[in-house]
């Protein structure tokens, strides 16, 4: 080979590798855009080119069911049956349903019962299928509807976005951000936290993303609903979070002020429907126990606030005539019918907390008697637990004397039959109930383990503690006897 030849090859491989250094920084740089928490490496999901990650098909872990689709819920066709409305719910982790025991209890898989349930004379099945993936946002939600949703024939899309657009906004800087934007000013301030929010969450582009799926919607004859996700924030802007985050706090509460009014105004222009569920949950902060009866965490619902929140949607889609007209629905229920057909979630009641009590917890007893019980062998944390022996007869465990105070206990059931009840016994062997753990209606579904529950034993000189267990799965949790405990 000629020198001439050899410094052409040369370049070449200098170009080449120039360019291809280039591109991976470009690309490495947008898949952190895309997934800066990287979410791409958890064991529910996999890598995708065009999202950064995606939810892996045709698992099961953690009560949450992913199809041969790659979405929540159960299987369905890829192409829609004849006589079909299909609806898909779009966004982050409160549409896939974080903070519930499984799929059935997100808001996608409620709305989809509440058709099931109360509309059996539409001209049309109402198929709701959830694709909400943890860590998406509007960017995430475009994409999905501009590359991939085409091929299942959708009739409507019901999008909520915004908290993870929030998160961006705050873990992303004003250069990275401006970078991805294809802007080039911003770039000397570094923009961490809430640093430059305003700004950082108009880059994120969450305005633009959600115009850009109405339109893509409305030019396929798609109808469209946006919902607001509701925050653990007041209408005077003050969090009701679980801890002392003021930063935090501080994102929610202009997440509060901006979703709303940018949804609205989208909304309006878009000529689609607008869905602000805050004024539902602006109800339940009202009081702590509300709130621990309404959200799971400082983000996510429970099993009853997901109920709201689909009810709440349940009940716009009744009042929208382009949907009524095309499923032939019928007409709203009164009220108080919705609630009383779905007993599961609107008497639910979660625990007063979650997590073992410590050794030094324990209050000392002067020893317990046990009547048709048996022990199960001890957990990795030396918790064991009573049950009845002869499940036909209740077993009970009588501590001994009553020691005034608040105290935690963990009972478990998993039925309708089953029970636990504490009870205050006077000396003339009468009973008072302190507390008692029963379900008003079936879901399935064991309470979760290590769930504690308060009782308040009052004053009374002679007087015993008794539990009860009725059923064959009721159970009383201890620790080498110990029963009660402090910090409830």
């Amino acid at each position: 080979m000629n020198k001439s030849k050899k410094y052409l090859a040369l370049l070449v491989v200098l170009v080449l590798a120039g360019a291809g250094g280039a591109f991976y920084k470009y690309y490495s740089e947008r898949l952190h855009y895309l997934d800066h928490h990287g979410f791409r490496h958890e064991p529910t999901t996999e890598y995708d080119l065009s999202l950064g990650f995606r939810l892996r098909k045709n698992v099961s872990m953690n009560g949450f069911r992913h199809n041969a689709q790659g979405f929540i819920g159960p299987d369905f066709q890829q192409r829609k049956p004849e006589g079909t409305f299909r609806i898909f719910c779009l966004g982050g982790s409160t549409t896939l349903g974080a903070g519930v025991e499984t799929d059935a209890h997100a808001y996608p898989a409620i709305l989809q019962a509440m058709f099931d349930t109360m509309q059996k004379g539409a001209s049309k099945r109402i198929e709701v299928i959830n694709a909400g993936v943890f860590g998406y946002r509007s960017l995430h939600t475009s994409l999905l509807v501009s590359r991939l949703l085409d091929d299942y024939q959708p009739d409507m899309f019901i999008v909520m976005d915004g908290l993870n657009d929030l998160d961006a906004a705050k873990a992303l800087t004003l250069p990275q951000l401006c970078k991805a934007a294809g802007k080039t000013d911003g770039g000397k301030v570094e923009g961490y936290g809430l640093q430059s929010i305003e700004e950082k969450f108009e880059l994120v582009g969450y305005r633009d993303n959600i115009r850009k799926v109405i339109d893509h919607a409305k030019a396929r004859g798609i109808q469209v609903v946006l919902v607001s996700d509701p925050m653990r924030v007041g209408e005077d802007g003050k969090a009701r979070l679980s801890g002392d985050n003021t930063e935090f706090a501080a994102l929610l509460a202009f997440g509060r002020a901006v979703l709303p009014e940018i949804n609205a105004s989208l909304a309006h222009t878009g000529g689609v429907s607008f869905v602000n569920a805050q004024a539902t949950f602006d109800a339940m902060l009202a009081s702590p126990e509300a709130v621990r009866r309404a959200w799971a965490d400082d983000l996510h619902l429970t099993r009853y606030g997901y109920y709201l929140l689909a009810r709440d949607v349940y009940l716009r889609l009744l009042a929208m005539p382009a949907f009524v007209e095309a499923v032939g629905a019928g007409s709203p229920p009164v009220p108080g019918e919705l609630d009383a057909r779905f007993p599961e979630f609107v008497l639910w009641r979660p625990s007063d907390g979650m997590g073992w009590a410590k050794d030094r917890d324990v209050v000392e007893s002067g020893g317990i008697t046990a009547v048709n019980t048996r022990d199960s062998k001890p957990n990795g944390d030396g918790w064991s637990c009573f049950t009845p022996a002869d499940p036909a007869f209740p077993g009970e465990i009588d501590l001994g004397n009553a020691v005034a105070g608040r105290f935690r206990v963990y009972p478990r059931i998993q039925s309708m039959r089953d029970g636990v009840g504490v009870y205050l016994v006077f000396p003339d062997g009468e009973r008072k109930l302190l507390f008692e753990q029963k379900k008003l209606a079936e879901d399935g579904l064991w309470t979760p383990e290590t769930a504690w529950y308060a009782v308040d034993v009052p004053q009374c000189g002679q007087c015993r503690i008794v539990v009860r267990l009725t059923g064959e799965n009721a159970q009383l949790w201890h620790k080498a006897g110990a029963i009660l405990f402090t910090g409830g």
